[in-house]
């Protein structure tokens, strides 16, 4: 027969319950309740739980909040403990990775932004419609949906999180060697820059004209065509071809130009997708530009929260952007410079015809530095673009001439009015839309040993045109 236990019973002399908590519900978090709350369901996976905005609510006791909840789960994005398993199906962002193959490697980063424009208008027409069909076509809703619909492709910082293509098609056959976060590049800085040793000079580049220091939006000066006609191939080599790089061979163990050392350094902040090409012959690495790659071209609002995107057609479409903002700078670059004033360099520019007129020529100086860093070497190929005179000491110094351009006055806040009033507000936004751009001309500035860079504003005559 079975022993009958007789239950432990509490008696309350004062009062009714219990009078001490029982050993099982003891340091349990308690969640304050009403008894006229409502019991819903422990999960659902339909996702049409409230087809009616009216009863969202309906199981949310009155007492829950985001402070006294203590069962609410919070989701903390860590993903350091998480692989890349697959990358053909996924397109993973703000990723600088390297992958060897050989003798031969490719750095490469995959940015934020959209990957498949046709794939992805008509998903999201797609998508669209059903949610539309489920909420409802007429009233708050739909218009709602009309309004705030790709919210979603924007990230928790504000930035497109819609994926590009990457500037390389990655084999099946290739090996990983180390794929590295951009905040573990955080800490790979240096205040203490070790100087520069000169070991070849050539090219000639003329002198900045200072009236251009003068302009205003109220005294403005139009772009000259003519500066366009100038022969800007003055040294397209990449690192390996470069037959200057090919004589100091024997002088270090790492070599790259001012271009591709510039992005690397500023692989955190950029967005677009680039690769880059790495040769190992014998003890030397030789950092390389692929053919056809664009980290040569200008970007427009790069890192801004809403770059430019399918939305924008015609003159404003992103490739016509690049196209636009790289014309810019190659010909202002041209335009400010006193025409005829010339200042050779140590030797002549290897990469043109000696029989091309002096004034067919764009103005480009080249300076081969060596960097001492640790028990490497570094040998880089850098560019300026003018001298300058000092009206103090009248002594000449190198500079850097670049040009931001206008496209849109209504997301830069017409630089016409603005600029008079509020030239540092310009400035502030143009730093936040182009933090990758100003950052490469600032390291390639340093790089050359240049000691003044020149920042035009451009604006368009017709902002549609």
């Amino acid at each position: 027969m079975a022993e009958f236990i007789s239950p432990v019973i509490q008696d309350n002399p004062t009062g009714w319950g219990p009078c001490q908590l029982p050993e099982k519900f003891k340091n349990m978090p308690y969640q304050p309740f009403s008894k006229s709350d409502r019991l819903g369901k422990v999960s659902d996976w339909t996702g049409a739980t409230y087809t009616d905005r009216k009863y969202v609510n309906k199981y949310q006791s009155q007492f829950a909040s985001q402070t006294n909840n203590q069962y609410t789960y919070f989701h903390d994005e860590d993903e350091s403990s998480f692989k890349l398993v697959d990358n053909t199906q996924t397109k993973p962002g703000n990723r600088f990775f390297s992958r060897f193959r050989g003798s031969r490697g490719r750095f490469g980063h995959r940015g934020r932004g959209q990957y498949n424009q046709r794939h992805d208008s008509r998903y999201d027409s797609r998508t669209q419609g059903q949610q539309n069909s489920q909420r409802g076509k007429s009233g708050k809703n739909a218009w709602d949906n009309r309004r705030y619909g790709n919210r979603g492709r924007y990230n928790r910082y504000g930035n497109d999180d819609r994926r590009k293509d990457a500037s390389v098609k990655v084999e099946e056959d290739w090996e990983i060697v180390r794929e590295i976060e951009f905040n573990q590049l955080a800490p790979l800085r240096t205040s203490d820059l070790p100087e520069a040793e000169d070991l070849y000079e050539c090219g000639s580049v003329e002198t900045y004209d200072l009236g251009y220091d003068r302009i205003t939006p109220k005294a403005v000066r139009p772009m000259k065509k003519s500066a366009a006609d100038r022969n800007f191939n003055t040294c397209s080599t990449t690192t390996t071809e470069d037959p200057i790089i090919r004589e100091l061979r024997h002088q270090g163990q790492v070599f790259a130009t001012d271009s591709i050392l510039s992005t690397l350094m500023t692989a955190s902040r950029s967005v677009n997708s680039w690769d880059i090409i790495v040769r190992r012959i014998g003890d030397k690495l030789f950092f390389d530009r692929r053919d056809g790659s664009e980290i040569d071209m200008v970007s427009v609002n790069e890192t801004a929260n809403e770059p430019p995107g399918e939305d924008n057609v015609g003159i404003n479409d992103p490739r016509n952007l690049t196209l636009e903002a790289t014309y810019i700078n190659k010909v202002f670059g041209q335009q400010c410079l006193k025409q005829g004033e010339w200042n050779d360099l140590a030797h002549k520019n290897p990469y043109i015809d000696a029989n091309m007129p002096k004034d067919r020529v764009a103005s480009a100086g080249y300076r081969y530095r060596r960097w001492q860093l640790g028990e490497y070497s570094l040998v880089a190929r850098t560019a300026v673009d003018a001298v300058t005179t000092s009206k103090k000491t009248g002594q000449k110094t190198y500079a850097l001439i670049r040009a931001l351009n206008e496209w849109d006055p209504k997301t830069s806040g017409d630089w016409r009015k603005k600029l008079e009033m509020q030239p540092g507000a310009v400035l502030a936004t143009e730093l936040k839309n182009n933090n990758c751009k100003l950052a490469r001309w600032t390291t390639q500035a340093v790089m050359a040993g240049a000691k003044m860079m020149k920042i035009a504003y451009v604006t368009r005559n017709n902002a549609k045109k």
